[in-house]
């Protein structure tokens, strides 16, 4: 007997969704397995594929059934994919279908853990968080990854008294590095590089922007912040990224510390008063050349964003009323609260 399925949208779908929605139901009757990745969101890779087979018919002659099962399957296999593997090759991390054009991004940050390289089997070198890579077929890469560099839940409001900040406000977020897992990671990839191409840490800090921002752009890295601020047309800046001279506090080599601090807001800023959201990033030069290649990230936590006011507050509900104190002073003014209540 012939089986239906009824829908029912809250929307009338277009062509395109028509078509995704036939083929999601193919793979599904045909007993295809659905590829890992293939959402709605990221649909994109398999678009054509479902394009060509608006017209496929769901079978029920055995022979007809079996043929257009291993069609579907073949032309699934042949759509480019990244297979990412951890370092020794034992788990799948990730696998990422190719665009239309053949090439995957190589994520910065995969399953909370900070992606520091991949070994490309095909090319039997490394390539770095953030490239693009031309995938043919099924392309197998191996991370080497590192833990333990988080943002800090706790935000500081830091006052600036000195002659050229003029007793301004700032926000200032901090990080934690697990540093001997960082260079355990990195000693494992130059153990296998020349000596010519050893991989070092050139420049480190913090990556601030509003929290919207970082939503809109989907990803909190400076590559997906400037693509998003180039689709929206904008020539300012989408993030302040603030590079530390040193590590705020080395004595654990399992929780380096470092800090960046926005300061000096605009009376606009003041006004929206944002939230802004922080991450930490280390720059690494991986060929010798002493300038920075690529950016490996701290993994984000949502609940360490923060407005200027809101840290403000939480600052200023812990100090006594003095007038002689410039901090205080400094925030009752930004919060307008009156001194005499």
């Amino acid at each position: 007997a012939d089986v239906y399925a009824i829908r029912v949208y809250d929307k009338v779908l277009n062509a395109d969704e028509m078509a995704q929605n036939h083929f999601v139901d193919l793979l599904a009757y045909y007993g295809v397995e659905i590829p890992v990745g293939m959402t709605a969101d990221a649909f994109a890779p398999f678009a054509a594929l479902a394009a060509a087979n608006v017209s496929t018919p769901f079978c029920t002659d055995a022979d007809a059934f079996a043929a257009t099962k291993e069609a579907l399957e073949s032309a699934l296999a042949a759509i480019g994919k990244a297979v990412i593997y951890d370092e020794m090759g034992e788990t799948v991390l990730a696998a990422i279908f190719a665009a239309e054009d053949g090439t995957v991004v190589l994520p910065a940050v995969l399953e909370g853990c900070t992606v520091v390289a991949y070994f490309d089997a095909n090319a039997s070198d490394f390539v770095f968080p953030g490239a693009t890579v031309t995938v043919d077929g099924e392309s197998a890469f191996y991370a080497t990854v590192t833990t333990g560099i988080t943002t800090n839940k706790a935000v500081d409001v830091k006052f600036y008294q000195d002659a050229e900040l003029n007793n301004k406000l700032g926000i200032r977020f901090g990080a934690t590095v697990d540093m001997a897992a960082l260079e355990a990671a990195l000693e494992s990839i130059n153990s296998v590089r020349d000596a010519d191409k050893q991989v070092i840490i050139r420049n480190f800090g913090m990556l601030i922007t509003p929290k919207a921002y970082v939503d809109a752009a989907g990803e909190f890295t400076v590559a997906a912040l400037d693509a998003w601020a180039t689709a929206q047309g904008s020539t300012a800046g989408a993030y302040v990224a603030v590079s530390a001279a040193d590590w705020f506090d080395k004595t654990d080599a399992n929780a380096y510390q470092l800090a960046g601090a926005l300061v000096d807001f605009s009376a606009a800023t003041l006004e929206k008063d944002p939230v802004f959201a922080a991450v930490a990033f280390i720059e690494l030069d991986v060929d010798g050349d002493n300038i920075s290649d690529t950016i490996i990230y701290g993994e984000y936590d949502a609940d360490t964003c923060v407005s200027l006011k809101a840290a403000a507050t939480a600052v200023f509900e812990g100090l006594e009323a003095n007038e002689e104190d410039p901090l205080y002073v400094a925030l009752r003014d930004l919060l307008s609260v009156n001194a005499a209540e």
